[in-house]
């Protein structure tokens, strides 16, 4: 009973995963949560500039959220307002932070590879595709590690291949003379007429 209540909680999971290729407003909505991932790979220490673009990925899927409800005069589940509001407040506050520079708090509000899973993991719930129950939330909280792990591959593989491409001369690249980078560089001087 057990083992098959995580099975079909992953299974579920996992089928979430194509989930917003169904549609393109679906992929839309979901871009600055597929950008924060792709950059979170790239730049994986957190700033004061991985704060505020935590924050304003946050802020941005909260707002679309409460949008879509309002716009659409949806009747939405209580549960899926407060989550809404809860990305719309961490956004702001990561916003703030990142801007005040609090370095203390950083490590709160500049994972952008947590809020990412966070946001894909709610967005079916959030559109009403799902409703959220035990089994969504054991798979969310299950998920977690294996996802962190393909992302952490992902960022190292992605990190390795920028190195390669910056340490690899281009063939338009200047070449490296000692007697050229002895000489003494003169400013420019405007000349009167």
């Amino acid at each position: 009973m057990v083992v098959e209540f995580i099975g079909d909680s992953l299974l579920l999971w996992v089928s979430l995963l194509p989930f917003p290729f169904t549609n393109f407003v679906l992929l839309w909505t979901m871009f600055p949560a597929y950008l924060n991932g792709f950059l979170s790979s790239l730049y994986s220490k957190p700033s004061n500039s991985s704060a505020v673009f935590a924050g304003v990925v946050a802020w941005w899927a909260g707002a679309d959220w409460i949008r879509s409800y309002l716009e659409m005069r949806v009747f939405a589940e209580q549960i899926n307002w407060i989550i809404a509001i809860l990305f719309c407040v961490y956004g702001f506050i990561a916003i703030i932070i990142g801007v005040t520079k609090k370095e203390k708090l950083y490590f709160i509000f500049g994972k952008r590879d947590i809020l990412t899973y966070l946001i894909l993991s709610f967005y079916p719930v959030q559109i009403g595709y799902l409703k959220l129950g035990e089994e969504l939330l054991f798979a969310i909280l299950i998920a977690f590690i294996p996802f962190m792990i393909v992302l952490g591959i992902l960022s190292f593989v992605f990190r390795k291949i920028l190195r390669t491409d910056e340490s690899t001369p281009s063939s338009s690249s200047f070449p490296s003379n000692k007697r050229f980078n002895k000489i003494k560089q003169v400013p420019f001087r405007k000349k009167k007429f």
